[in-house]
């Protein structure tokens, strides 16, 4: 294993992040912080139905539900129908929303709990298959920079290799750095499994680092070691 977890954490940790290219790519914290008053009017809006507002919320936040799922759920998966469902649970539910300040708290919420069920139903369909799905989905680099490039394709063929429940918790907590406790309710799990299923899939991580030489050489260097 890795001596030194710093470079995990510089990685992977969006709120002690050294390498601004990564969380750009990967994602970033996304706490709900003091909405101004017309974010208030808009959420409000969104809450009671309102047509043009369905449609902002969706231009707003699909970006960002996309990389969620793409990212906690890996290749596999049809991501356009995930994106779909995740909204119509959104609109479905966000009348009974009591603070409109908590909108995309809400949304992410929704998103989690749409990657559980996709988890559960993947697994499903592969104990009714010969053989597991070989699509693969690339990164969207938002680089040109070819050592950037260079890392962010090795760190996905290690998320890649991951067993699906132990990359959602890792993906959810340490790149869309979410509060444990939310990610066992959305994935319906005690707190202690979803801190065992870290603890797994950050070894995992570790490990796979370690046996990339150029991937330990460029996370060593993007945190200044």
């Amino acid at each position: 294993m890795i001596g030194n977890n710093a470079i995990i954490t510089s990685c992977f940790d969006p709120r002690e992040f050294s390498f601004p290219l990564w969380m750009a790519t990967m994602g970033a914290a996304t706490n709900d912080g003091p909405a101004d008053n017309e974010e208030l009017s808009f959420a409000r809006a969104v809450m009671a139905g309102e047509p043009w507002a369905q449609r902002e919320v969706w231009e707003r936040y699909a970006p960002l539900v996309n990389g969620v799922l793409r990212r906690a759920l890996g290749p596999g998966h049809d991501f356009d129908d995930l994106l779909q469902d995740v909204f119509l649970r959104v609109f479905d539910r966000v009348t009974g929303l009591r603070n409109p300040s908590a909108l995309r708290s809400f949304i992410y919420s929704v998103t989690i709990r749409v990657v559980r069920w996709e988890i559960r139903r993947a697994q499903s369909r592969r104990r009714r298959q010969a053989a597991a799905l070989q699509y693969r989905d690339e990164f969207e680099i938002v680089t040109v920079d070819p050592e950037t490039r260079d890392l962010l394709a090795r760190a996905q063929t290690i998320l890649d290799t991951m067993p699906p429940r132990e990359r959602a918790v890792f993906v959810l907590r340490h790149i869309e750095g979410k509060e444990m406790a939310e990610i066992a309710d959305g994935l319906e799990i005690s707190l202690s499994t979803a801190k065992r299923w870290l603890k797994r899939g950050t070894e995992r991580v570790e490990d796979g680092i370690e046996r990339d030489t150029r991937l330990s050489v460029l996370l060593k260097g993007s945190s200044g070691q």
